[in-house]
């Protein structure tokens, strides 16, 4: 819903992330080419940095991301308490963060890639 409503809004590009591609391939044929389909696993590290990729070559740098992938992901307990972390640190706890505890994700759509306007950040949300 979050990438359909973005897309309907007039969002120039909308990445849309999940293990199985087919659902999100037909969830962008009814877009006007504005949703961008990428088969990836949010439990690889490999498949987040092929998708980080993809996207940095494409456009350089996300302005939001939503993550929905149907787990909570990691905590940020271990990220400085007495101010606020930089996004290099976030992106470094999260990245170094073992990613078998969001391996129960039950939504096709996985976390999304979020960037500042330097090379492209993964950081899966946290609620």
């Amino acid at each position: 819903m979050f990438a359909k409503a973005l897309a309907t809004n007039l969002a120039a590009k909308v990445y849309i992330l999940g293990r199985r591609l087919a659902p999100l391939e037909d969830t962008a044929s009814a877009f006007l080419g504005n949703i961008m389909p990428v088969k990836c696993g949010i439990t690889s590290k490999y498949s987040l940095a092929a998708a980080a990729a993809r996207v940095e070559k494409d456009c350089g740098f996300v302005n939001c991301g939503i993550a929905n992938s149907g787990a909570q992901g990691p905590t940020m307990y271990g990220l400085p308490k007495n101010r606020r972390p930089t996004l290099d640190e976030v992106q470094k706890y999260l990245w170094d963060t073992p990613m078998g505890g969001v391996a129960n994700a039950s939504s096709p759509d996985g976390n999304v890639l979020i960037s500042d306007g330097r090379p492209m950040s993964i950081v899966p949300a946290t609620y």
